[in-house]
Order: structure tokens, then sequence, then C-alpha cells
């Protein structure tokens, strides 16, 4: 089996050999360790088959390709990056008390992936998963979910992780709640909304068992042009952008939907990216009410929703 990061050579093997020596000993005992914990495991002592931690997390990846299991069913963890606020509670087999995230952001832990007996209860109308936290937290002081629109947000600070994959997978399965994806305009924020919906290809085995349909809420570039975002809020694509946009084009996925190859490729064409946060400078007669600039942001969001402006 060759993976990219480890190859077919000796070193390659020996790391699977050592992650799942290390997996079976963990199983034996009954604990889980995080891939950091692993490499530095075996680091001090000059016998660690891997050179950087990329290396051992592609044997952990590898390992569990082996035996068709996720990582954490060998008892390899990572670092939750999840949060989540709004009109969703939750609780675990066996407890009386529900854990409610409305009011403060919770974190999105590993018991998404390994108890699947958690209860979930929401008055909520839909899922925004955002791709930035500081946009997860402007909507959060807005109280987006109470006075704008009933809603769950959700933020992984970028590539979601397995775990925040995993909730929000239980949120649509659960709830039947559709899920509306806000990113950046660049092919990074596609990448994001793609990993969502199509999974990522080097969990391997684990790629496909948390993907989700999650719409296009924003931002794309009719929203930017209908609000008048100044110029000076666009910012040059670089060649690694452009490389990285005609790579999503490539894929079968977008090949196949013409509304998105057709907002990837104006990004292209006009040679230039948009953060969200931008929309806060749109114009205060499009929308804003009289408050601070960066609350349009909210009224953004909001508007979109009522007018089911999104991709599917």
């Amino acid at each position: 089996m060759k993976k990219e990061g480890t190859g077919p050579g000796a070193r390659g093997y020996q790391g699977i050999v050592y992650a799942i020596t290390f997996a079976r000993e963990l199983r034996r005992r009954g604990v889980t360790c995080s891939q950091r914990e692993l490499y530095y495991n075996y680091k001090g002592d000059g016998e660690s088959p891997w050179r950087s931690q990329a290396e051992c997390n592609e044997s952990i990846a590898d390992a569990a390709a082996i035996f068709g299991r996720p990582r954490f069913a060998l008892g390899f963890t990572t670092a939750p990056r999840g949060m989540v606020a709004g009109l969703v509670s939750w609780r675990g087999a066996g407890k009386r008390d529900w854990t409610s995230a409305r009011g403060t952001a919770r974190h999105v832990d590993h018991g998404w992936l390994t108890d699947g007996a958690r209860q979930l209860r929401s008055e909520a109308r839909c899922v925004i998963v955002v791709e930035k936290e500081g946009v997860f937290q402007r909507l959060v002081e807005d109280n987006f979910y109470d006075d704008a629109y009933p809603c769950v947000l959700v933020t992984a600070m970028g590539v979601p992780d397995l775990a925040t994959r995993a909730f929000v997978h239980r949120l649509r399965a659960t709830l039947g709640l559709p899920v509306y994806g806000l990113v950046d305009w660049n092919s990074w924020g596609v990448g994001v909304l793609l990993t969502y919906k199509l999974g990522s290809a080097r969990l391997g085995v684990e790629s496909h068992r948390y993907t989700v349909d999650v719409a296009w809420l924003g931002l794309r570039a009719s929203q930017i042009d209908r609000f008048d975002v100044p110029d000076v809020c666009m910012q040059p694509l670089t060649d690694r952008d452009k490389k990285r946009g005609e790579g999503i084009m490539a894929h079968p996925w977008v090949a196949g939907r013409r509304d998105w190859l057709d907002e990837i490729q104006a990004q292209l064409d006009k040679d230039f990216k948009c953060e969200l946060e931008a929309m806060a400078l749109a114009p205060p007669r499009e929308r804003g009410r009289g408050k601070l600039s960066f609350q349009n942001l909210s009224h953004f969001v909001e508007e979109a929703i009522v007018a089911r402006d999104w991709l599917e």
C-alpha cells in the first residue's frame, strides 16, 4: 500500500508496524492517545520511524485502512477544534442533565465519534457551518440564533476535523436540519465546503463516514457584486490560489455542477479573492439598521437564508 508521506520504503512500513503495535497496547489497556503523543513517544529514544508529525499521521491512516476501521477505533485521537453555539442541547446515555450551546459556545468533543447513544434536541431551522472562528464569534456575539434566525452555528476553524464532521452529520441525520456553509470567497473556502460534503481523501476508510449535504450559502461572486463590497477589500490571487482553484474544478463532483464551476471560474477570471469580514463594509443603504458596521455580517447571512440564496 502506497500513501503520500510514507511510500513503499522500509521507513514507511516500519512506521505502520509501530502504529499497529502501539494501537494493540492501547486497546489492551482500554485507553486512547493523541497522534501527537504517539509521535513523541518514540522521538526521545532515537528509534522513531517518523521524521515528522505528518509521517506519523500517515502511518496511523495506513494502519486504520489495513484493518478497515477509523483511527479512533484503534485508540488514536486528534485535538478537537470544533465549536458550537445556538439552539441545540445534548446528553449522553444514562445522563439526566442536558448540555446546552445556547448563550455560550461549547467545544465539539470526541464523544461525537464514539458515543452513538447521545441524544439531541433543538428548536433550530438549520445548521450553519462557518469556516473562520472570527466570523463564528461575530455571529455568536450578535446573538444571531435568537435575534436573526433560529439555527445552530458550528466552526472547525478551517478544514473540519473528524469530530466536527461527525457532529454536523449527527445534527443532519437525527434532526433533519439543512446545513449551509459560510466560507471566504476563495478556493480554500470551497475546499472546506467539499470536505464536509465529500470527505477527505487522505483519511481513507474514514473519508465518507460523516459526509453531509451542505449548501454553499456564501460568500459568492453575485453577493459581492450585489452588496457593492469596496474594491479595497479584494486581494489578488496567488499562484497557489490559482492552482488550488484549477484542481478543485477538475474534481469529478465539481466538474458535474455547472453553478459551482461558474463560481470558481469567476474567481480565476476576476483574479481576486474576498474574505467574509468584508461584508461588514458593504454600504449601509443595503442593510445595517443603524447598528455598528461589523454587524452587517449578520444581516447578510440572515438575508441570504431568507432569500434561499445558496448553491446546492
